[in-house]
């Protein structure tokens, strides 16, 4: 009943910026799948852009079961667990600074290191993954501050065979570690 009544307020316009938080452990299944096919067919700037899209949905997967998030404040990155969403329904038109002090967490966006820094049960362990982490969230051109959403833009023969090995690599390596480490995350309690 009383998410009932929390639905009800959300629906009386207390707040309609709230809307429930992707499913990311989903995105990440069906984007791995994607992968596969692109990596198949040797798409090999595709597979960069995507390989960067599936670390983000599979850290954000993590934070979401940590935190247990359930809605997501639109175009300010706020995620909220259902107790703090509880209490921004009982609130009369919150502000923007009330929105950020019930947060639970942050959207990292497409910045992976801010999402691995939102799981602190990785840290002890973080010091392998960090720079090939860095070379997967800014993979190429080497040398320009590019993300790799911005990959998408590029051509394929951009990147030599060569590079996109040494990128595999670091790829395959922070997958298999993020699966490995992942159970250390505990929720919050």
């Amino acid at each position: 009943m009383k998410q009932g009544i929390a639905l009800c307020f959300l629906n009386m316009g207390a707040d309609q910026d709230l809307r429930t938080i992707e499913n990311f452990e989903e995105a990440y299944r069906s984007r791995w799948e994607d992968f596969k096919v692109l990596k198949k067919g040797n798409r090999k700037i595709l597979c960069m852009h995507l390989g960067g899209v599936l670390i983000e949905c599979l850290l954000k997967s993590l934070i979401v079961k940590k935190y247990k998030i359930k809605k997501e404040k639109k175009k300010q990155s706020l995620w909220f667990n259902d107790t703090a969403f509880n209490e921004l329904v009982s609130i009369d038109n919150p502000t923007t600074p009330i929105y950020r002090g019930k947060k639970t967490a942050e959207n990292p966006g497409h910045k992976l290191h801010k999402a691995l820094d939102q799981l602190q049960e990785l840290s002890n362990n973080m010091s392998y993954i960090e720079q090939k982490l860095k070379e997967i969230a800014n993979p190429y051109p080497r040398d320009c501050d590019c993300s790799f959403i911005d990959l998408r833009y590029l051509d394929e023969e951009e990147v030599t065979d060569t590079e996109f090995d040494a990128w595999f690599e670091d790829f395959s390596d922070c997958i298999r570690w993020l699966n490995k480490h992942k159970s250390n995350i505990r929720e919050v309690q």
